[in-house]
């Protein structure tokens, strides 16, 4: 057999020492790494292109460290025909992408799959953040609606989204507005630690407990989600600057998170872009990302119906310059509210969407968020917190590690946040787990503090029970009324003339479409515009809107009277208090009761006129003979 020709050996490969370096840990880059990055996509001038970026660190060399740099904000301008023009650009490009790289995709019930920033996935992974787990987003929703256990978590992680959305969308169809990548990140970031400052149940706190246990009104949870960012950004301060976020970014971002009126003349943040403190917590006319995000959540939880569709609105928001809106113009006096310079303006078309979305608002309110069994859960659980106030009962680790414990009160641990304590270390261990803790308390203390923990874990065990106040009833009242003057013990002394600690309980309910404080149409307060002139911010007449659309009332007063002690003389008092007041409070009674256990007095009902053909007097009102007769 003829023995096989061997050919010429293969030429060898030159050697170099070029390596594709590990693209997930890119910050950890040393220069050699850096370079062989980009020397292997064609760029052999990256020293070059970092020299006129940061011309004080020219000498020294490029390190994964300072590659976000380049894709955080054009800090520098190039002549078109430069070569290093072209290859600033595609280092640019390349950053960019190594920084998707760590990105996070978040799977969301409300929203599916979430992309998160880097920077916003290591602030979720803080403890401050980690917190919102254990706080409930409805409270004691859960004990009406059995699937309302979700968390401040989610919730924040979805506005953070939805408010990224918004941003995006705004830069995307309006270059001109110069949105830049770090105002997306930040308003991202203000979305994602607005409900930081929340304590035990949520609103809860702040609504019940808070108000009985400090006579002023210095705790507001935002302000305190704006001291709690404060904290985490000192302590990531250098991961901040690595995105290139500075001390500016900052105050943009805790502008935002305190709920900053865009009209403020001492904006630090974003002067010349007022309109981005719309998107997380708008001021100006409430229409939100926060109330997008709780809107289709909250219904999604509790099984109820969302009709509003958040992502077409937000496809039909532009920003317009509210100083065209000239005072010569033909919309009525009442509408001239668009001054304030740019702001995010509707389509005239969404104006039935963004009354369905205040009545969703006012729905919602209605149905669970001021429930009345949800309401007397929530006040129940004030009061056991109160009950046991300045007991030592939440635990407190002594420095990171350790494994001994100091305990702290409830009232140490809010004046930790109202302080200018940096640390807040008691507030930041205030959680949800406080109602278990109290009913695991058996820590020896003195005997009057062991009274008030008894008193406070047999008043829990009736919430778990659900042996809870007993609803009496409930009357409309005028705005105008005296009784609204009145403080809560005092309206509870007029109404059961007991013991008002242990007769009974008196809420006051304010239902409204829009801000509590503003009776009117909220939709007065929202700037359109036109396919014709989309330039032009214009406001729509309810006489412009369907009457079917438009409802007669935006807002109304209810007064709701609970039972502590199942005591049925109550139920008698309050009907004759309410007989008495009927003028204050302009409301019409039954002929005839519903059945044994419904209120006499319809929530609804006004002043009608006299009628002849009603049975009583010639008012068409029962007399208190009659009444005190029915009852």
């Amino acid at each position: 057999m003829a023995e096989e020709q061997k050919g010429p050996p293969p030429a060898k490969r030159p050697k170099t020492d070029l390596r594709e370096p590990n693209s997930s840990k890119y910050t950890s880059w040393g220069s050699s790494e850096v370079h062989s990055f980009f020397s292997l996509r064609g760029l052999k001038n990256i020293k070059d292109v970092f020299k006129r970026i940061r011309p004080r660190g020219s000498d020294s060399d490029v390190k994964g460290s300072d590659l976000d740099l380049m894709a955080a904000r054009d800090e520098f301008s190039l002549d078109d025909n430069d070569e290093l023009c072209k290859e600033s650009t595609q280092a640019e490009y390349l950053v960019k992408s190594l920084q998707q790289l760590q990105y996070m995709v978040y799977q969301d019930p409300i929203h599916g799959p979430i992309e998160l920033h880097p920077l916003i996935v290591s602030i979720i992974d803080t403890p401050e953040f980690q917190r919102l787990r254990r706080i409930m987003q409805l409270g004691g929703g859960c004990f009406i609606f059995s699937g309302a256990t979700h968390t401040r978590f989610e919730h924040s992680i979805g506005v953070c989204y939805i408010a990224g959305e918004l941003t995006q969308h705004l830069k995307r169809k309006q270059p001109e507005l110069e949105i830049e990548e770090n105002d997306i990140l930040c308003v991202q970031i203000a979305g994602l630690c607005h409900d930081l400052g929340h304590g035990p149940f949520s609103h809860m706190f702040e609504s019940y407990f808070m108000k009985e246990l400090t006579s002023d009104d210095k705790w507001k949870h935002e302000k305190i989600s704006a001291k709690i960012f404060c904290k985490v950004y000192h302590r990531m301060s250098e991961e901040f600057q690595k995105y290139g976020l500075n001390k500016t970014d900052y105050l943009f971002i805790k502008e935002q998170i305190e709920g900053c009126d865009p009209s403020r003349v001492d904006i630090e943040g974003r002067p010349r872009k007022r309109f981005l403190y719309e998107i997380v917590a708008n001021r100006r006319n409430g229409i939100d990302v926060d109330k997008w995000d709780y809107f289709a959540r909250d219904c999604h939880n509790m099984g109820l119906t969302n009709d509003f569709q958040w992502r077409r609105a937000m496809l039909m928001s532009r920003v317009i310059n509210g100083e065209s809106y000239s005072a010569s113009s033909s919309q009525p006096a009442s509408s001239q509210k668009c001054e304030d310079s740019w702001q995010i303006c509707m389509r005239d078309k969404e104006v039935e969407n963004i009354y369905n979305m205040f009545h969703t608002r006012n729905t919602l309110r209605r149905k669970a968020y001021y429930h009345k069994t949800k309401s007397i859960v929530e006040r129940m659980i004030a009061e056991a917190l109160l009950m046991v106030k300045d007991v030592p009962i939440i635990p407190i680790r002594n420095g990171e590690g350790s494994q001994a414990q100091t305990k702290l009160s409830i009232t140490e641990a809010v004046e930790n946040a109202l302080t200018a304590d940096p640390d807040m270390t008691g507030f930041l261990s205030l959680t949800d787990d406080i109602v278990q803790q109290i009913l695991d308390f058996h820590a020896p203390a003195a005997q009057h503090m062991m009274d008030s923990v008894i008193e406070s874990q047999a008043l829990l065990k009736r919430v778990m029970e659900r042996k809870l106040y007993k609803y009496i009833g409930v009357v409309p009242v005028k705005e105008s009324s005296r009784i609204l003057k009145l403080t809560a013990k005092q309206l509870q002394q007029e109404i059961s003339g007991e013991d008002v600690e242990l007769a009974c309980h008196v809420e006051v309910v304010k239902f409204s479409h829009g801000s509590e404080k503003k009776q009117m149409n909220p939709v007065n307060d929202v700037c359109f515009y036109s396919k014709a002139n989309p330039w032009k911010p214009i406001s729509i007449p309810d006489t412009k809107v369907s009457p079917l659309v438009v409802p007669k009332e935006f807002a109304e007063i209810e007064i709701r009277v609970y039972d502590k002690r199942f005591n049925s003389s109550l139920k008698l008092a309050f009907g004759l208090w309410a007989e008495a007041n009927k003028e204050d409070l302009g409301l019409i009674q039954l002929d005839e009761p519903l059945d044994n256990e419904s209120p006499y007095f319809s929530p609804y009902a006004r002043e009608k006129k006299e009628s002849n053909s009603g049975s009583g007097n010639a008012e068409g009102h029962l007399s208190p003979q009659d009444l005190l007769h029915k009852f």
